[in-house]
């Protein structure tokens, strides 16, 4: 009795063991990747359809054949010192892991290849398992991105340098009319050329800074600081601007549109000081409240005139008139004017656009 039951136990466990090799062998047959086994001396102990439609031989053909018959001549030492090194070690980098490597088919064909290596212990023998994938479109599709970037980033540099040039081109213009009028004896323009020339030192301020961050997301503080030690320095103002550093950053669009708004404070600052230019301070402080961008344009000089704290900007120039309107308009926020101490601008606007290009709450 003891013994058909015993004869029993072993039938049911021979069962379960080829029912449990053939779900093995459906689970490998079925896998799009292939699925490769080998013992500790690199004989092919498993070789499911996968490998065969990836490398081109048959099940027959590969079992216990030596594995490097399907890798690259310049990848074969690399494996069987690997595998020298996990027997001698009992532990290796890319175990657990995967890493790249070349294939060989049938054919005499190479090809980039994605291996996933696992070692199992069997009959005291160490063997090996590895789960690899064709990377050969996902290469190409790299292939392709990378060279879309080299071609981006060589058009953006083109671009770039000519709008430096042609900047710098209009600035040597508008000095050379600027000489032009002092020769001729008309104070009128020499004031009105300043302006312009300021107002496109300031956009080629940021046209530089942003080229160099690869028109990323600038950091509001450096735009501010960088455009108010322009005008300083070409007013010869030593004194360099006090900004507040936080660490807010806006996009390209809005970059070039505040840069507009801070030079044009700025100059208005200096010609208006009417104080010692050592004694002459600028500070500017920035901060976020959600999605609202608040900054604080302030002076030490003799303050803005009633005009313009009445909103009568035409009486002054143009300038107020460009500065509310870039506000309003092209930031779609607020400006506000007054006197503290010196020329105070309140100016806050939306820090992100939503998808109606209008500013979110």
């Amino acid at each position: 009795m003891d013994l058909e039951r015993e004869i029993a136990e072993r039938k049911k466990m021979e069962n379960a063991i080829r029912d449990s090799e053939e779900h093995f062998r459906s689970v490998t047959d079925t896998a799009t990747d292939a699925i490769i086994s080998m013992d500790h001396k690199s004989n092919v102990l498993l070789w499911n359809k996968a490998a065969t439609n990836m490398f081109g031989y048959s099940s027959e053909e590969a079992m216990g054949k030596h594995l490097p018959f399907i890798m690259a001549e310049e990848v074969k030492k690399a494996h069987m010192e690997g595998v020298r090194r996990v027997l001698e070690t009992g532990a290796s980098a890319i175990i657990g892991g995967t890493y790249e490597s070349i294939g060989r088919r049938r054919d005499g064909t190479n090809f980039p290849v994605e291996i996933s290596l696992a070692k199992l212990k069997r009959h005291g023998e160490t063997n090996f398992t590895g789960i690899i994938r064709d990377i050969t479109k996902r290469k190409e599709s790299d292939k392709k991105l990378e060279n879309f970037a080299n071609a981006k980033a060589v058009l953006l540099q083109e671009v770039n340098h000519r709008v430096k040039n042609n900047l710098s081109v209009i600035i040597s213009m508008l000095h050379k009319e600027k000489d032009l009028a002092q020769e001729q004896n008309i104070p009128y323009y020499q004031p009105l050329l300043d302006d312009l020339t300021g107002r496109i030192q300031g956009l080629l301020t940021v046209h530089s800074m942003l080229s160099s961050a690869d028109w990323r997301p600038l950091q509001v503080c450096d735009l501010s600081e960088q455009i108010i030690k322009n005008v300083l320095q070409s007013s010869g103002i030593e004194n360099p601007p006090e900004i507040c550093k936080a660490g807010i950053v806006i996009d390209s669009n809005k970059a070039h549109h505040l840069t507009l708004v801070i030079n044009e404070l700025a100059t208005n600052s200096v010609k208006h000081a009417g104080t010692d230019p050592s004694q002459f301070k600028i500070r500017v402080d920035i901060e976020q409240t959600g999605n609202t961008v608040h900054i604080i344009f302030h002076d030490n000089g003799p303050g803005f005139p009633e005009e313009i704290l009445l909103g009568k900007y035409q009486k002054i120039g143009i300038g107020f008139d460009l500065i509310t309107g870039i506000v309003t308009k092209s930031l779609r926020g607020t400006i506000e004017f007054r006197n503290e101490n010196g020329a105070v601008a309140d100016i806050t606007f939306p820090a992100t656009e939503n998808k109606n290009g209008e500013g979110s709450e």
